[in-house]
This record gives structure tokens, C-alpha cells and sequence, in this order.
């Protein structure tokens, strides 16, 4: 079985990870959404294989802090993104660091990738394509900056 976490907290600092894939939603019906979730099994058994975990939070539970929301996604209006599927390389810890007003800064090799499904799958099969893809890269270990659907 995959590495399936419903809370950041769920993962603990020291435990480190090639990628995050973060699946970003409202938890309402709709058919991307649907197709993601309905995935999700799949998804969690070639993260077990791939160094990767899966984020995804329990349907209905909204997410928020300075970049992420249901509300809004780096300053955009969330209904031009959601749902979306997020990789990164970088520890979910580091995000909730990142806006400390008392942060040093440093340069960071992490990247991060954010793909709206509306704008790259027109159905459930597009869906289930893309997340083929995205562990096809992650198995080749492409930085996500890299990544076929980037």
C-alpha cells in the first residue's frame, strides 16, 4: 500500500520524500474531481514505489494558509484552478516555515509544479492519463519543473 496522508501533520519532519503530490479540491461532485479521488488507490500504490507521498484531505475539510485555498491559489481566483494536482520536492513543513516574518533567506533547489485539470484534461480518461504521466516522471525522478504535462 502507498503513503496516503490526510494532514500535514501526518508526516513528520525528519521523514523525507523525493515528491509531494498534493491533490487539491473543493470535495464537491464534479467529474475531474471525481476521477482523481476514484484514482486515488492507484495513486497511493506508484507513490509506495516512486519515493513519493500523497496528500490529499478528507472530502468536505477546506485547506488555507498564505499561498494554498480553497478560496484562492497564489492570489488567483480558485475556480480557475480547482482541482488541481500540486507536485513538489519540497517538505511540507517548509511551506508553514516559509512565511515566518523572522525567516532568513536562503536559496532553495525545491521546485514546484501546480496543474489545473479544467485546463489540461477535458475528461475522467484525460484525468487518469495525466496521473499516468506524472508517476512515469516522478519514477525518472525529473525535477517537476521537468515533467511532460509542465
Amino acid at each position: 500500500m502507498g503513503l496516503h496522508v490526510h494532514s500535514l501533520g501526518e508526516i513528520p519532519t525528519g521523514a523525507g520524500r523525493a515528491y509531494y503530490v498534493y491533490l487539491l479540491d473543493y470535495g464537491w461532485e464534479e467529474p475531474l474531481g471525481d476521477a482523481v479521488r476514484v484514482n486515488l488507490p492507484h495513486m497511493t500504490d506508484m507513490a509506495s514505489s516512486s519515493n513519493a507521498v500523497i496528500v490529499h484531505g478528507p472530502r468536505g475539510v477546506h485547506f488555507e494558509d498564505e499561498v494554498l485555498s480553497w478560496h484562492r491559489v497564489n492570489g488567483q481566483d480558485a475556480k480557475d484552478i480547482l482541482p488541481a494536482i500540486l507536485i513538489t520536492t519540497r517538505h511540507p513543513s517548509t511551506f508553514r516555515e516559509s512565511f515566518e516574518l523572522k525567516r532568513t533567506r536562503k536559496e532553495s533547489r525545491d521546485t514546484l509544479l501546480l496543474i489545473p485539470l479544467r485546463k489540461v484534461c477535458k475528461s475522467a480518461e484525460d484525468v487518469v492519463q495525466l496521473i499516468q504521466r506524472v508517476f512515469v516522471d516522478i519514477k525518472e525522478k525529473k525535477r517537476p519543473s521537468k515533467f511532460r504535462t509542465a
